[in-house]
């Protein structure tokens, strides 16, 4: 556990792995005035977009596994905003930390986020789980900034 202005900030190992280029662990990360879950990410969608994203994904593709998605919704936040390292924002760089979701059901809270950082397109959230689409229902390799399946 790293301390935060007094507040313990969770290693956030439970639904996802976090793996370092150089295999370092998770430093202390800066609190900037507040609870790290509720910060203010630039570029990021808040957490409340990210739901209400998650709801139209799911009613357009009468899709299933909302509770999935809305439980690492926080947690993905955190990690895309503050803790991953991914140089140049590169999704592919040799030096970016890796991503693994193992609740490959909970995919939906990171495709807001995977569009705001600029790996997927408005047009594939808009498809989502179509036929077709680039972005399914379950956590795949082939999405960029998706390491595993």
């Amino acid at each position: 556990m790293a301390e935060c202005r007094g507040i313990q900030e969770a290693r956030l190992h439970l639904t996802g792995s976090i793996i370092h280029h150089d295999d370092s662990p998770i430093g202390h990360t800066n609190c900037l005035g507040g609870i790290l879950l509720t910060m203010e990410f630039q570029g990021i969608p808040t957490a409340e977009q990210i739901r209400a994203r998650i709801l139209r994904m799911a009613f357009s593709a009468q899709s299933v596994h909302i509770p999935s998605a809305f439980s690492i919704v926080e947690i993905a936040r955190v990690l895309h905003a503050a803790i991953l390292r991914y140089p140049e924002n590169k999704f592919d760089h040799s030096e970016r930390d890796y991503f693994v979701l193992s609740k490959g059901h909970g995919v939906m809270a990171l495709y807001p986020i995977l569009a705001a950082r600029g790996w997927v397109s408005q047009y594939d959230i808009e498809s989502y789980f179509e036929d077709g689409s680039t972005l399914p229902g379950l956590y795949e390799a082939s999405i960029p900034g998706c390491e595993a399946n």
